[in-house]
């Protein structure tokens, strides 16, 4: 069996067996590096957040960086509202790559509220789930396919890390080189504090330098979105934008 489908179950399954509680009032995120070639020059990011039963009011924040302005509202109860966002202002870029920056998302609500990230381009847009506090755990492994490259030099495979806490110790051990100068099956500790993301970006393009299986270990709760940008068949056939909020191994129940 292809290492690609036991991924793509691995998705399938995260997504049934949570679909249920991705409902809460706090979420954590850290947005992906999506390349404009999708929509040159327009490339669209959005959040999606709906209400149940009762109204709700809801804050958009980065809560380390003071350039971004928060977005604040109420919303009705069983209604759904969409908040447009300047995508350089949300994504961590891959210039910042194996870099920490204050750009983890925080959303809360005051009352349980559904969230989703979407990127809204002409062409191979996406939908991240948020899961609210089933995204936040101490270890992970990432998932991704090993059958498509990315056609764009300027899309990647990789994965984002948002630190909820001060002080946060996260141990990569990549199955593939990651920028810059990670070797594979080297361990790497990155010291992050609340509210900051790393990126962590596969050295290659090619879909047998992929991430996929690499493992993650915190010594405090975090998120981690992992996503795979432009991958496209070896023959005819469209490219693709994958990604999804990770479900941890070791979650904070």
């Amino acid at each position: 069996m292809k290492k690609s489908f036991f991924f793509l179950i691995i998705f399938i399954l995260s997504g049934f067996v949570h679909l249920k509680a991705q409902t809460d009032t706090e979420f954590w995120f850290g947005a992906p590096d999506i390349t404009d070639n999708h929509d040159p020059g327009n490339l669209g990011i959005k959040f999606q957040l709906t209400t149940l039963g009762l109204p709700a009011d809801i804050k958009i924040y980065q809560p380390q960086n003071g350039g971004f302005t928060p977005v604040t509202d109420v919303i009705p109860a069983n209604s759904t509202r969409e908040y447009i966002i300047a995508w350089n202002s949300i994504e961590h870029l891959f210039a910042d790559a194996d870099n920490v920056v204050p750009k983890g998302i925080k959303i809360e609500a005051s009352n349980k509220i559904s969230a989703y990230y979407e990127v809204t381009t002409r062409n191979n847009p996406d939908l991240f789930s948020l899961k609210g506090k089933n995204a936040l755990g101490y270890e992970f492994y990432i998932p991704a396919q090993d059958d498509y490259d990315a056609s764009y030099t300027n899309a990647h495979n990789g994965f984002v890390i948002a630190a909820t806490e001060d002080n946060t110790d996260v141990t990569i051990t990549p199955t593939n080189n990651v920028l810059y100068g990670h070797g594979a099956g080297t361990p790497y500790t990155v010291n992050m504090n609340s509210g900051y993301t790393y990126s962590a970006v596969a050295a290659g393009n090619d879909a047998g330098q992929h991430l996929g299986g690499t493992r993650i270990v915190s010594n405090e709760p975090i998120a981690v979105t992992i996503y795979d940008d432009s991958a496209t068949p070896p023959t005819d056939g469209c490219r693709d934008l994958m990604g999804v909020q990770l479900i941890p191994v070791v979650g904070i129940d």
